[in-house]
């Protein structure tokens, strides 16, 4: 009876090129020749995308590190035209083993200028050996004799790195650019060797951090290095400006007692708000056009015009219409609107806070002050918009009214219930619309269903396959806020992998298991690589149904403690002669592996 044993090791290689900075094709500094920054590694094996400089007519020495459990890896080595390595790593005409080094031997062609590689084997194999010693013990040197391994130490580089942008940098206070936005977008460095050093850029003196919003001119240096320490300093100089013009806020007309007469002072003072975003209050201003002084008893309407600057001579008009009147009714001060919240609870005495009347003859205390007249729901707890009408009456009896808006406003934001997470295969898929059926909607307020919801963000779509977690962010909005409702999406692999199974491992009749080779396949177990075994014992070999094997071994710790395992093997009678065979010991190695690592007994002793 023949009897094969399937392994198999899952070693997830996403395919990428090594993110090293380019070297030149010049010759490195160091002996070793072997730049593993021109190397594209998959797992399948590894290929130079961009060739080694080489000399022509030289004898080179190839080394790298051998390995038993590679099986047989394919290493080729040529210059385009001629290929001098064309060998496996067991052994051939130009390669052996020297201890745990594999060392190839070859002389270039006249014409060589370069050298390309590929090493490859089967993926399983390869994977495992690339992880286990990346590049490391790699080289090639010239001569008829390895040497040792060096590290690769790269090409010299002279070449001084460019700091590329305008020396001069004019930015707004409102902006608030942060130096981290600058480099990289507005400052790069280059070098004709190491490439693009942005990333790189040292700043050595910073006046500007912390003035982002302080009008002024600052400076900044800034230093980049490359691999061979060749510094390039760059002096930036920044500007931030204010370009934004003042304010003036407040009402456009006035109505003034003939016997007060204010001025335009008082006028602004009173009912106007001069103020820039940068300079805070501006507390003058400068009168343009002005109908009213000269004629403060003239009864009717008067045309002003005033302007502001700030500090850096941004300018700003307002014009306003004085109103002069004789009935001297009382002046009724105050905002122009109140804002009730939904929220809280109101009562209709709120109105009138901060609001009040004063005349040119009756104490303030004595006007009759209040509302006359309102559109006001009951309870003042339905939102929209209402006129209050405010009422004011001297000792006299002159009278005054004002419509005041009054707002009773819906600060109740929308509702949204529904899951925060959702897990799925990425063997299914789902949808937005599907995920929005899980929500429930409503608000206090306005009738909300979930056709009211829509999507801000779907990072889901286009990924149903991809694994990864993702979001759904779904959105409703009353009349006057927004709620957002998040959900995460998992996309989780759920399906068992398919195991390849080669059909290279075939064990004899009458022969056993290498013990190390059982220790490998029981370290993919986490019990068995938690409680890091040093020794392994064979207690017991039964045969359970035809093919199948159960061994039972005893795994010793540096503790002297023991842990028990079991696994079932498949032993397969006959050998596969042609490649019709495959599909068949596939099949079966499939229902073995799923066999594999079944926990029979843990014991463990002190």
């Amino acid at each position: 009876m023949k009897k094969i044993l399937f392994t198999a090791v899952i070693l997830l290689f996403i395919g990428l090129a090594i993110p090293f900075l380019q070297a030149a094709d010049t010759y490195p500094t160091g002996k070793n020749l072997f730049n593993p920054n021109v190397f594209y590694v998959n797992e399948n094996g590894m290929y130079t995308y961009r060739d080694i400089p080489a000399v022509g007519d030289q004898r080179y020495v190839f080394s790298m590190p051998a390995r038993s459990n590679v099986g047989e890896m394919h290493i080729q080595i040529s210059d385009g035209t001629n290929v001098f390595v064309n060998e496996l790593n067991t052994g051939g005409s130009m390669c052996h083993e020297e201890g745990n080094i594999l060392v190839c031997l070859f002389q270039t062609d006249d014409d060589t200028e370069s050298l390309s590689f590929q090493l490859t084997a089967h993926q399983s194999a390869f994977a495992m050996y690339f992880d286990l010693s990346g590049f490391s013990n790699f080289q090639l040197e010239e001569g008829d004799t390895y040497t040792g391994y060096e590290a690769y130490q790269g090409a010299l580089n002279d070449s001084i790195p460019v700091i590329q942008g305008d020396g001069n940098l004019y930015t707004s206070y409102e902006t608030k650019l942060e130096m981290e936005q600058i480099i990289g977008t507005y400052i790069t460095a280059y070098d004709d060797v190491d490439g693009d050093l942005t990333e790189a850029i040292v700043i050595l003196e910073d006046n500007y951090t912390g003035n982002e919003q302080v009008v002024g001119s600052y400076s900044v240096e800034l230093s980049v290095s490359d691999s061979s320490m060749n510094t390039a300093l760059f002096t930036l100089h920044i500007y931030v400006q204010d370009e934004v013009a003042p304010v003036i806020s407040g009402p456009d007309y006035f109505e003034v007692d003939v016997d007060q007469q204010p001025s335009i002072e008082d006028i602004v003072d009173a009912y106007l708000t001069l103020y820039d975003d940068y300079d805070g209050v501006i507390e003058t201003f400068d009168i343009i056009t002005d109908t009213y002084s000269n004629h403060k008893d003239t009864l009717g309407e008067h045309d002003v015009k005033i302007q502001i600057e700030d500090s850096s001579s941004n300018a700003t008009t307002h014009s306003f219409t004085v109103d002069v009147k004789d009935y001297h009714p009382p002046i009724i001060h105050g905002r122009d609107s109140t804002t009730l919240l939904q929220s809280e609870e109101n009562i209709l005495e709120d109105i009138l806070l901060g609001l009040y009347a004063t005349d040119n003859h009756t104490p303030d205390e004595a006007i009759d002050f209040g509302i006359a007249s309102h559109n006001l729901p009951e309870c003042l707890d339905i939102p929209g918009e209402y006129e209050v009408i405010l009422e004011a009456i001297d000792a006299s009896g002159n009278r005054t009214t004002k419509a005041h808006e009054v707002i009773i406003y819906d600060d109740i934001p929308p509702v949204i219930e529904g899951p925060l997470t959702y897990e799925i295969s990425y063997t299914e898929s789902t949808t937005a619309e599907a995920l929005k059926q899980l929500l429930t909607v409503y608000d206090n307020y306005e009738a909300l269903t979930l056709d009211d919801l829509y999507i801000v963000e779907n990072s889901y779509k286009n990924h149903e396959d991809a694994i990864g977690i993702y979001r759904i962010i779904f959105a409703v909005e009353d009349q006057n806020n927004i709620t957002e409702h998040t959900i995460y999406i998992q996309v989780i692999d759920d399906v068992p992998p398919v195991f390849e199974v080669t059909p290279r491992i075939i064990i004899e009749t009458g022969s056993t298991i290498p013990e190390e080779d059982i220790l490998q396949l029981l370290m993919q177990d986490e019990d068995v690589s938690t409680f890091n075994p040093v020794s392994l014992t064979i207690l017991d070999i039964s045969e359970s149904d035809d093919d199948f094997y159960t061994y039972i071994v005893e795994l010793k710790n540096d503790n002297n403690e023991i842990l028990e395992k079991s696994l079932e093997v498949i032993h397969i009678s006959e050998q596969i002669d042609s490649k019709d065979d495959v599909t068949e010991y596939w099949v079966i190695g499939i229902l073995g592996i799923t066999a594999l690592m079944t926990i029979v007994l843990i014991k463990r002793k002190y």
